[in-house]
């Protein structure tokens, strides 16, 4: 199994690698202002979407990232994207990037759907460690994946510089061994099937 293989999918969302092709559906979104506010300035490049997208679609190409958009099953809405960072065969670990979600699906399921098959996707990879790096600031996040029982590790200060000229303290979330699958099955259980 390779974390970028078809199939992503749970009892809600489908998940899927997008490209260039789906450049205008997610600048229309939305996700644009949460570039500028919660993801680290592209290096040497600006802080317009294009340079952002442009630096995503490198950073795929080198298999450093690996870029999902999510989709919801009952009736095909565009829910958001997240994606693998930094995935390393050596030591069997990967970075989950911030979900970025529809404002309108926020409090509904969708985060926790995306999150169930990005975890049991990287159970299934045999990951050992599965991390979130989150800002400091962004505490609905980090509340989520806490009543997620995905434990913080602690907090990194001054990692990055952001789009909007801020430095980002990030919490480090971080799940281990056998509580990747425990996590992912527990996840899975809460979801309800979509008719």
């Amino acid at each position: 199994m390779e974390l970028s293989d078809p199939g992503l999918e749970n009892e809600q969302i489908r998940l899927e690698i997008f490209g260039e092709a789906e450049k205008d559906l997610i600048g229309a979104s939305g996700a644009i202002q949460s570039l500028w506010d919660w993801m680290p300035r592209v290096p040497g490049r600006g802080t317009s979407y294009d340079s952002y997208f442009d630096y995503m679609m490198g950073e795929k190409a080198s298999q450093r990232l690996i870029p999902f958009l999510a989709w919801r099953k009952s009736d095909n809405a565009f829910v958001g994207g997240t994606s693998f960072l930094d995935p390393n065969l050596t030591h069997r670990s990967v970075k989950i990037m911030t979900p970025w979600i529809m404002p309108e699906m926020r409090r509904s399921s969708m985060f926790t759907a995306m999150t169930a098959a990005m975890v049991r996707r990287a159970s299934d990879w045999r990951a050992r460690r599965v991390s979130w790096q989150v800002d400091t600031r962004n505490k609905p996040l980090r509340r989520a994946l806490e009543r997620m029982g995905i434990p913080q590790e602690g907090i990194m200060r001054s990692v990055a510089r952001l789009n909007n000229g801020e430095w980002s303290d990030v919490a480090v979330y971080a799940l281990v061994q056998d509580e990747i699958r425990e996590v992912a099955n527990r996840l899975e259980s809460t979801l309800e099937p979509v008719d």
